[in-house]
């Protein structure tokens, strides 16, 4: 059972603490005093979407805090513990926060947890049934669900499993079938391409390999050009005027100069200039003699890697890595086409077998919901009597799965006859199996059976949703039921039915039951009321657990429309003892 709601911090609500009964609560309150809001709290701990739009103004954040007592045979004891979550004193907590600024955080007993964690968790504790689900029984797109809800789920999962097989490789198969066919027309340029790089032999190292290795090249020739450049001047072989060799006359001419020892000092450096000439060609001609460089072996490697850069451009590669990438992908593209029909013929007989698992498996579904429906109509049609709703019966109507919008088009683009028939069987299929369902009504004994959504008033359809939760809650593995203004459209005395239907399922499920009617409010074990005041010029919400003598006089005020009367306190004194009387046989 919910224990404890802590909030702060929610839309209107500053700060906000409840205790609940453990059998049926009543909500009572004026419209816009924040009933909406409790609901929407108790749907934040169960993982529901949170904006930023939920703070209160002028907070940081806000947060809702809910505690839970659990008894340790309940399914959720056992799914908490395959998220790591243990659970020891028979009580936890989950808490929830929204920042100002939308970040959402959850924890249970302290353990952070996903949001979608905390939605799969939640489904085993609380069941909200608000009015939003009346408009969702109208829509006969919505009746396969609810009466799914008395299925096998074993028996749903199987058929639900087989259908995504059979989706999935129904995709596939089509999928390689396009591919295929266009791929299949350019075999030849592709077997073409795959063959000429074959031939080239590409290999990342070597290309790895010859661009260091022709970059270093280049560098070793121009060193080599200027080195032989520089001996050629050194030696007089330039084009480039004289040479230092053609300075190295001036000594003989010196010589033959009658100069009294003046120029003797020239002639030295003649001499000095001789040996320096010698000493610098010599550095040279060493170094020009260790630089290794094969021409040809450059040559060859450059010509390699240009055809590297050739076959680059040719299949619109950026590097070579992504090349050999094509180059693969090629093969495997010319080995997909040449397996193809084989792959194909296996496909298709794996289609087969699946497809038959699927018929056995839709065929044992309808079945379980001939069963179900055969065992639930009654029970809901019993309901609906004694909801005031006399000789009324809800029926079903079976017709053949069509796709419609929303579904996958057809897959099939070929003209392969037999994937045509396969795939025509399959569309006989839909997620929920080969048959839609609509819920039929006959309101009374001798008319027609119609659509809800053509006969079915207001508060027809909410006892008729009452009746489904009724008899749902048989098997119902929550622990907490909420219903959400589930009184809509009905008053008198199909209200005060109403109300001992609630109090009917608050002997199984704790109960949390939002309502307008005093017909509903005077079964409550526990009375709430929820009113909306102003604290320093800003609106607040307040939540008070009623006594009796305060829980009649609300009782009094409902009746009256506002304000409490003598007649109106009469009033609900009878109503009290009208229900203290049908609670006695519950």
């Amino acid at each position: 059972m919910l224990s404890h709601l802590l909030i702060k911090g929610l839309a209107i609500i500053e700060e906000l603490e409840i205790e609940f009964n453990s059998k049926l609560n009543v909500i009572t309150g004026e419209t816009g005093a924040g009933k909406s809001i409790l609901i929407k709290a108790l749907d934040l701990v169960l993982g529901g979407k949170s904006n930023s739009d939920v703070v209160r103004q002028g907070w940081k954040s806000a947060s809702v805090s809910a505690v839970f007592l659990f008894d340790r045979g309940h399914p959720f004891v056992g799914i908490a513990g395959a998220h790591g979550i243990e659970l020891d004193d028979g009580q936890f907590i989950i808490r929830r926060k929204i920042s100002v600024k939308g970040r959402s955080q959850a924890w249970i007993n302290d353990n952070p947890v996903t949001i979608s964690t905390l939605k799969r968790i939640g489904s085993y504790l609380i069941d909200i049934f608000g009015q939003h689900d009346n408009h969702r029984l109208l829509n006969p797109a919505n009746h396969i669900a609810y009466l799914d809800q008395f299925v096998s789920e074993d028996i749903l999962g199987s058929y639900v499993d087989a259908y995504k097989d059979l989706t999935r490789l129904a995709r596939a198969i089509v999928s390689d079938r396009r591919d295929f066919h266009r791929k299949h027309r350019d075999l030849d340029y592709m077997t073409f391409r795959y063959e000429e790089i074959l031939t080239f032999g590409p290999d990342e190292q070597e290309f790895v390999d010859l661009t260091e290795s022709v970059g270093n090249s280049k560098s070793d020739l121009e060193a080599k050009q200027l080195l032989l450049e520089a001996r050629n001047r050194i030696d007089g072989q330039s084009d480039e005027g004289l040479s230092i060799t053609s300075y190295l006359g001036v000594k003989r001419i010196l010589e033959k100069v009658k100069h009294d020892g003046m120029l003797d000092r020239a002639i030295e450096l003649c001499d000095e200039v001789t040996a320096l000439k010698d000493e610098l060609s010599f550095e040279v001609e060493r170094y020009l003699s260790q630089l290794d460089v094969d021409s040809e072996s450059i040559e060859r490697k450059q010509e390699r890697l240009s055809a590297y850069h050739a076959l680059f451009h040719k299949m619109r590669a950026r590097d070579i890595h992504e090349f050999l990438m094509i180059f693969e992908q090629l093969g495997h593209d010319i080995n997909f086409v040449k397996e193809a029909e084989i792959n194909f013929e296996k496909s298709l007989t794996e289609f087969e077998n699946l497809l038959e698992v699927l018929i056995a498996r839709d065929s044992a579904l309808n079945k379980s919901r001939d069963k179900a429906f055969q065992l639930v109509s009654k029970r809901i049609s019993r309901e609906l009597n004694q909801l005031n709703m006399k000789g009324a019966e809800i029926f079903v109507d079976k017709s053949p799965y069509k796709k419609g919008e929303s579904d996958d088009p057809s897959l099939v683009e070929s003209l392969d006859s037999r994937l045509v028939a396969l795939m025509q069987e399959f569309e006989r299929f839909g997620p929920d199996g080969s048959n839609s369902i609509q819920f039929l009504l006959k309101s009374n004994p001798g008319e027609e059976a119609k659509p809800l959504s053509k006969i079915a008033s207001g508060g027809e359809v909410s006892r008729i949703m009452l009746g489904i939760k009724k008899v749902l809650s048989a098997d119902a593995r929550t622990c907490v039921m909420v219903f959400d203004e589930i009184d809509t459209g009905i008053s008198g005395h199909t209200a005060s039915i109403v109300g001992k239907k609630l109090l009917e399922i608050s002997k199984v499920f704790q109960v949390i039951c939002v309502s307008h009617l005093p017909q509903v409010a005077v079964y409550g074990n526990t009375h709430l009321k929820v009113e909306k005041t102003v604290k320093k010029g800003r609106t607040e919400s307040n939540i008070t657990r009623l006594s009796k003598n305060e829980a009649l006089n609300e009782i009094a005020r409902l009746l009256s429309g506002g304000q409490i009367t003598k007649s109106s306190l009469q009033n609900a004194r009878s109503l009290r003892k009208e229900s203290l009387e049908k609670s006695a046989s519950v």
